[in-house]
């Protein structure tokens, strides 16, 4: 049996390298049929059935690697000849043979394709944002190989959805110059899709990515989705170019997610995301309106030196970890409303070309927004600030707004200017101290109506030389902006119950998270206890700015 399937075997592989179209396609059928015996036959061991079959698909898999001349010729992809009459003689009968071999090609994938589909055991959730479970599908009878088709270049489309790849897929460097549907598939090893181009759609929604998955260098044409998937390690997207549409939409990162130096022409949407590790986005250039909201960072987030040449959407999002984002650039609109950040946050050196809102956030660590340019407007109202500020040497083309926000520690707006408008800090509460040395105010006289201050910080309110105006001082000693109010002895007993409340909190959670991880239900239930502490304290504060209150 042996020797006859060997012979069978080597009479395939050597009619699938020549021959007529439909000796070549009888020969990968023999090629098929023979891995559907060998996985049948219980006589030999499971290695050597393994063995033979890989061998099998080994050959398969290397005849569609295999370079073809004609799909080269760039010719034979325009839609009508060029020339003479024996030029377009020439063009149609290549195009024939361009065709005929398409057709080959694509029958050797469908006959992989159909044994490496996975089937339902189970009902499958009705979320379409959900990913594939392990034990909803059981596995195609060809799953458990590996699959290299590196380097190709697929001149026909390529279906290989619902596909469950058990030793992972090799991918790289192909060139798609048709559809690619990758949905909903299973990836049980590495996936490696790296320094490809699809010319056309590509879409792998939908899909489980068990090991380390690298579409880094990629360039995408067309639309392009990957929504809706589960990435349990590292995956690697940086350095790709994307098309007029770019969808990550509810997808989970288990692992650090590397999404540096990315171009995107068109539209981008990763909200409602889970990152899990570390999110890197740094040097990445969005040429149109981007949706970075609705997600979750469990870890450090970079997306600094990023360009935004759309409208900017970070709003609703959690950062557990460190956030960077400093050095970037805005054309648009920028919008970072309710959002946590649990550690240090960073926009130094940033410039905004219209306006950014970061109001209604919590910012638990230290924020640097310093060094940065806007020509709109920027507002902080309604935030709470745990730790220092430094707004320190900021450029306002219209006005800055903190109304209704308060500050625990100290704020340092020195060395800043604000051209349009009037600076407005009605009703924020500077519990810590702040600073407006050197400050330019050109347009109006700022307002801290209702303003609170802690009169047993430290202030310097001596605005720079040559400012157009002044911030307008009560008398007395000391002396505070005119129209705002100071707290008093009882209310400095309260604050301090206050923050010591959100200290055990903040204490908790730290302790929390190294005894049990970044994720676990009791790391939550203490976020959920520090947010509640927080409010406590940003409530009673307010009900002291709001308009005829008692102090």
């Amino acid at each position: 049996m042996r020797t006859e399937r060997t012979a069978r075997f080597e009479e395939a592989v050597r009619q699938l390298g020549g021959g007529t179209v439909e000796a070549r396609m009888g020969a990968a059928r023999t090629l098929v049929i023979l891995a559907d015996e060998w996985l049948a036959d219980t006589v030999v061991t499971e290695h050597e059935r393994h063995h033979q079959v890989q061998t099998i698909i080994d050959a398969l898999c290397e005849s569609i690697r295999s370079p073809f001349s004609l799909a080269y010729r760039a010719e034979l992809w325009a839609d009508e000849p060029i020339g003479d009459l024996q030029e377009q003689s020439r063009f149609y009968a290549e195009r024939a043979e361009l065709v005929a071999e398409a057709k080959v090609r694509r029958s050797i994938l469908t006959e992989i394709h159909e044994r490496v589909r996975w089937m339902t055991t189970k009902t499958v959730s009705q979320n379409p944002y959900a990913p594939l479970k392990t034990g909803d599908f059981s596995p195609g009878t060809w799953s458990g190989f590996a699959y290299d088709f590196s380097g190709t270049l697929f001149f026909y489309p390529v279906d290989f959805r619902g596909s469950c790849w058990g030793q992972g897929l090799n991918l790289s460097g192909c060139t798609h110059r048709e559809d690619a549907n990758l949905t909903g598939s299973y990836y049980g090893g590495p996936a490696d899709f790296s320094g490809s181009t699809y010319a056309d759609d590509a879409d792998f929604f939908g899909s489980v990515y068990a090991g380390a998955t690298d579409f880094s260098g990629c360039t995408y044409g067309g639309y392009t989705r990957f929504g809706g998937s589960l990435y349990r390690e590292f995956v690697n997207f940086s350095g790709s170019t994307f098309g007029p549409y770019a969808g990550f939409i509810s997808s989970v990162y288990r692992s650090d997610a590397d999404f540096s130096g990315c171009t995107y022409t068109g539209y981008m949407s990763a909200s409602q995301c889970a990152y899990h590790g570390r999110a890197i986005f740094t040097g990445s250039t969005y040429n149109s309106d981007t949706r970075l909201n609705h997600s979750h960072y469990s870890r450090a987030a970079r997306l600094d030196s990023c360009t935004y040449k759309g409208d900017a959407f970070l709003h609703d999002n959690t950062y557990c970890g460190t956030f960077n984002a400093s050095g970037c650039t805005y054309t648009n609109p920028a919008s970072f409303d309710r959002c946590t950040y649990l550690q240090d946050a960073s926009f130094v050196g940033s410039t905004f070309g219209h306006y950014f809102t970061g109001s209604d956030s919590a910012y638990y660590g230290r924020v640097a927004f310093n060094r940065c340019r806007s020509t709109g407007y920027v507002t902080f109202a309604g935030s709470i600030f745990h730790e220092e500020v430094n707004l320190t040497g900021n450029v306002y083309g219209m006005n800055l707004s903190v109304r209704e926000t308060v500050f625990l520690e100290g704020v340092d707006c020195s060395n800043s200017v604000c051209h349009e408008r009037a600076a407005n800090f009605r009703e924020a509460a500077f519990m810590g101290g702040v600073s407006f040395a050197g400050f330019r105010f050109v347009a109006n006289e700022p307002a801290f109506d209702r303003c609170l201050f802690n009169p047993m910080a430290g202030y310097l309110f001596n605005v720079a030389m040559g400012s157009e105006h002044c911030i307008p001082m009560a008398a007395g000693c000391p002396s505070f902006p005119i129209g705002s109010r100071t707290l008093t002895e009882q209310g400095l007993i309260r604050l301090s119950s206050y923050r010591q409340s959100i200290n055990r909190a903040a204490k908790a959670l730290e302790v929390m998270t190294r005894r049990t991880g970044q994720d676990s239900p009791e790391v939550l239930e203490a976020r959920t206890e520090l947010h509640a502490a927080s409010e406590a304290l940003a409530s009673w504060v307010r009900s002291l700015t709001a308009p005829d209150t008692a102090r």
